[in-house]
């Protein structure tokens, strides 16, 4: 079965967004795009935010600087930023290219708590709410103490909540910013148990987690496959949180076809659209609160 975002992506529209939006008196909703670099899956990732601001009505602003910018400059950009009213969200398209990544976390940091709409200063990421049972309810938290839930890992939990998949013998691969860590973050407030595989852990006992596992959520973005249709239960279920559209790069579930006989999020139409979506609702939110 396929988990398709769409029908996830459209129920969050109808719901958070639309509702929500600001008359027209008071201006619509803007994010700006900091994107440093010509990496083409970046490239991609940033016209599709375009493309669905464009249909919501949420204004998008992208801002492109080679990949050998001095640092001081992308720093005055963030503060510029921070600094206009009419910008209500800021985001860094990640990854940076390899001469930043090891001032990747320095940079986000510079982004105004109230426009980080990506949750992925280092604020964000020690900010709490008290421990709840659903899903629905930690949305609800989070907006009650006016956070931002982080796109992408929120977006793999809309689709679990859509299609009412049970937290059952739960799995996460990797330990990331994007993924696995607001992932487990989010698990722990809603009292969910749930394993871990990460880079330290020898592969025979990643082999014995994967077999386990009856929901898994992916999101390392490897360049080399992680595992397959053979190393996981038939019936499992897999949140592939990596990189989503038609380009030959691998996936952390390759060749969704073999003895898998379980749901999953296709490479084309899974995680993607409702990861952009949850970005533009915190957009909307952002405008909500900082009037």
């Amino acid at each position: 079965m396929k988990l398709l975002g769409k029908p996830v992506a459209e129920k969050i529209e109808k719901e958070d967004i639309l509702p929500n939006l600001q008359p027209a008196n008071h201006g619509h909703p803007h994010l700006a795009i900091l994107l440093v670099g010509d990496d083409y899956e970046s490239e991609i990732y940033v016209q599709q935010k375009e493309k669905t601001g464009k249909r919501l009505g949420i204004g998008v602003s992208v801002y492109r600087l080679d990949q050998t910018a001095p640092i001081d400059e992308i720093k005055d950009i963030i503060s510029f930023l921070n600094d206009d009213d009419e910008i209500n969200g800021i985001i860094i398209q990640l990854p940076l290219p390899e001469n930043l990544k090891s001032v990747t976390q320095e940079l986000l940091d510079l982004i105004d708590p109230d426009k980080d709409v990506d949750a992925l200063t280092t604020d964000s990421a020690k900010s709490s709410i008290s421990i709840v049972s659903s899903f629905t309810e930690l949305k609800s938290a989070y907006q009650a103490k006016k956070l931002f839930l982080p796109p992408t890992a929120s977006a793999a939990l809309e689709i679990i909540d859509f299609y009412q998949i049970p937290f059952k013998d739960t799995l996460l691969i990797g330990r990331g910013i994007l993924v696995g860590s607001p992932v487990a973050k989010m698990l722990h407030e809603m009292q969910v148990k749930y394993q871990v595989i990460h880079s330290q852990i020898i592969p025979e006992n990643q082999q014995k987690l994967l077999k386990k596992a009856q929901l898994i959520i992916s999101g390392t973005n490897s360049q080399k496959p992680i595992f397959g249709p053979r190393d996981v239960k038939s019936d499992a279920v897999i949140i592939d949180c990596a990189a989503d559209f038609d380009h030959d790069i691998c996936r952390d579930t390759p060749q969704r076809v073999c003895t898998f006989k379980g749901s999953i999020t296709p490479a084309i139409g899974g995680i993607g659209p409702v990861t952009v979506v949850c970005l533009m609702r915190n957009i909307v939110y952002a405008k909500l609160w900082q009037r």
